[in-house]
This record gives structure tokens, sequence and C-alpha cells, in this order.
């Protein structure tokens, strides 16, 4: 996998690609990831899940101190803000987290801990979740992830293999 040049569009191909595997389960499950920096290129891990609509708790492997984003996203209704737990992990990793929500067209929204009143929007109570704020967070423009899609098109629409020299004609 090539890196990206930004931060927002290794989050943008990575959040592509963690919503298109929710969409493959019918539990419809959260997918999560982190994006890294190597050698000024941007990448993301795999995403992965535990299987969980509403949360996704596992561990990936990245180069030492490149962490520079989590990732993850959001497929149930109503489920439009970062979550406490969201906001606790971001800030506890001292790292933006982004999320795409499936509610608002897989709309990816970023939530900063070095920002956290710029984007804090209520207050409220879960009992799964740690503290009591919830963000709506900022939205993100990102380059549309087109290497990713193509290869989506090229492996589900034509049944053919992402390098196939024939690229995306019939």
């Amino acid at each position: 996998m090539s890196g990206y040049p930004s931060l927002d569009d290794a989050v943008s191909a990575a959040l592509f690609e963690a919503s298109r595997l929710s969409r493959e389960h019918r539990s419809n499950p959260e997918y999560v990831g982190v994006i890294y920096e190597q050698d000024g290129q941007h990448f993301y891990t795999p995403p992965v899940s535990s299987g969980n609509t509403n949360a996704a708790k596992r561990s990936v492997h990245i180069p030492s101190g490149s962490a520079r984003a989590l990732y993850h996203n959001h497929p149930g209704r109503g489920a439009e803000d970062f979550t406490p737990q969201d906001i606790s992990t971001s800030s506890r990793y001292g790292v933006p987290s982004y999320i795409s929500v499936e509610d608002h067209n897989n709309e990816i929204r970023k939530w900063n801990p070095a920002a956290p009143s710029a984007t804090k929007v209520k207050t409220g109570s879960l009992s799964r979740d740690v503290g009591n704020s919830f963000s709506r967070g900022e939205p993100v423009l990102a380059q549309l992830p087109w290497t990713e899609m193509k290869r989506h098109m090229m492996i589900e629409l034509l049944g053919r293999k992402p390098d196939d020299s024939r690229g995306l004609t019939r």
C-alpha cells in the first residue's frame, strides 16, 4: 500500500474501507484503526472489528511513535457524535480521532484533543461510556479515495483483479 500526502487523505481512504467492510456484514459492526506516519507519508492500519455495532476494541501494530490519528466508523442510526469513550481514547493517546457517520452519507468528522472546547456540544451520561462529554466534531474535507474506490469497483463490480490491465473498461 502506498502512503498518502496528508493525514486527512489517509483517513478518508481508511474510513472508506471501514464503511465498506461494515456494510458487508449483516450486523453492520464498527471498525477501527490507526493512521501513522512513516518517511513523510501517512498510512492506515487495516480496519478491524470486534463484531459490535457500538464499539470496537482491537490491538494494532505500528512503528513506535508514529501514531497520528485514530479512526472508526459509526454505523448505527443516531450515532452522529463522538462518544465520551471516543473522546477519552483520543485524549489518552493525544491524537485526533476521526469518524465516518453512516446517517450522514458517511460524512467524515474529526475531534481534536488539542482543541476540545471548540467542538464540545452537549453533555449526558451513558453507563458504558467514560465521562459525559459528547462532541459533534468538525467536518473534514478530504480527497476522495479514488484508488480504493477503483480497486473496489474492479473486484466487486467487474470481478477482476485490481491490477487487471483493462482497468474499469468492459
